[in-house]
């Protein structure tokens, strides 16, 4: 029975007064989510990010808990940086910003803030090489149209020149 109540009491000094929410006690939820965020914890250790993904997903849907959705946002959003490849870093800036809009004083924004800039620097810079591949692809049209030109240019010269000559 005292273990019981020092769990009840640490659970309610590390989840806050906020938890008490509609009477019911929200250190349950926490302890919840809390074996959710273990459940994808392992199976990233186990190197089954997808499975990891989905549980974290389906947690950071869940009402916010300070403690647990920001690691969560934060587990998430290595995991889909990981899976983006080359493909836009979107999903992973998306959650990496949400990160820090809803939980700006945490221990995992903290930690997340040089790599969100480096998300937004790679995003940026994978929207330049597009503009510059896009730009690329026209100038090369051009180019081939102007060749096009001078090659009918050349023609005619010729074809003047025989006319003109006796």
């Amino acid at each position: 029975m005292r273990k019981l109540a020092l769990a009840v009491l640490f659970a309610l000094t590390t989840t806050g007064c906020a938890t008490l929410h509609n009477g019911s006690f929200g250190f349950i939820n926490y302890f919840s989510q809390q074996r959710k965020l273990a459940a994808a914890v392992n199976q990233i250790e186990k190197g089954n990010g997808t499975a990891a993904a989905d549980i974290l997903t389906a947690l950071c849907a869940e009402k916010g808990m300070a403690g647990v959705t920001d690691e969560a946002l934060f587990r998430l959003s290595l995991l889909q940086l990981k899976a983006a490849g080359e493909k836009d870093y979107l999903q992973g800036q998306q959650t990496l910003e949400r990160l820090h809009k809803e939980y700006p004083k945490s221990p995992w924004t903290i930690q997340s803030v040089q790599l969100l800039d480096l998300v937004n620097a790679a995003n940026e810079q994978r929207r330049q090489n597009r503009s510059l591949r896009n730009s690329n692809q026209l100038l090369t049209k051009e180019n081939k149209d102007l060749r096009q030109n001078l090659e009918q240019l050349k023609h005619l010269d010729l074809q003047l020149e025989q006319k003109t000559k006796p």
